[in-house]
């Protein structure tokens, strides 16, 4: 299990600490720091894993699969803090260059990881509720690795989305076999799962 985890935690570019923990249980796990929590199942999408990063229960994150006869789809959430509270910016310049320059970071981590990833041109970052311009970003890579199946070539894609509920910030990593249709599972995932400060599905009940 702990091999596996390394595997995918590499391929969806998880803030891997020196002993993350495997915290998966039955029903919804609470992000309880957040508000939130990470149900075994997001429209189409399967839990696999739910991971702590840190003592605090602050850092952590969810890996969901959709399986199809098209192909495949392996999503990583993750929500964890900005920065200490005390040292988080607050000024919106601030908040929007911290977020553009934690966003490259997750870039270029793709890139070092999978040499050769061609970047796609995206589609604009989706909108969120409670998110200020400036503090949303999103794009998309082409390769290939092994999400389960074999080696084939992926679509993925990175979202970040910073400063949610004050200080959060969250993270999706999305790889789908290319070709395969699962754009409108992959926006009911985003719109459905987890978010600080709301029960997972509270978003699409109002």
């Amino acid at each position: 299990m702990k091999a596996w985890f390394a595997a995918v935690a590499l391929l969806l570019g998880a803030p891997l600490a020196a002993q993350p923990q495997d915290i998966t249980a039955p029903g919804t796990v609470a992000h309880r720091a957040a508000a939130t929590g990470f149900p075994e199942t997001i429209g189409d999408f399967r839990r696999l894993a739910v991971t702590r990063y840190d003592s605090e229960g602050l850092d952590l994150s969810a890996n969901y699969q959709l399986v199809r006869p098209d192909g495949q789809v392996r999503a990583t959430i993750y929500i964890y803090p900005a920065a200490p509270s005390a040292a988080a910016p607050t000024a919106p310049a601030a908040r929007i260059r911290f977020c553009r320059e934690h966003f490259e970071g997750v870039e270029n981590s793709i890139r070092q990881t999978y040499k050769g990833a061609d970047r796609l041109d995206g589609d604009p970052t989706p909108v969120r509720g409670g998110v200020a311009p400036g503090l949303a970003h999103r794009s998309s890579f082409r390769f290939s690795a092994d999400i389960g199946r074999g080696i084939e070539r992926l679509v993925s894609e990175a979202r970040l989305y910073c400063f949610v509920s004050g200080n959060w910030l969250v993270k999706y990593r999305i790889s789908a076999s290319e070709g395969m249709d699962a754009r409108g599972a992959i926006e009911s995932f985003v719109r459905l799962g987890p978010w600080p400060g709301q029960a997972p599905g509270e978003i699409a009940l109002r």
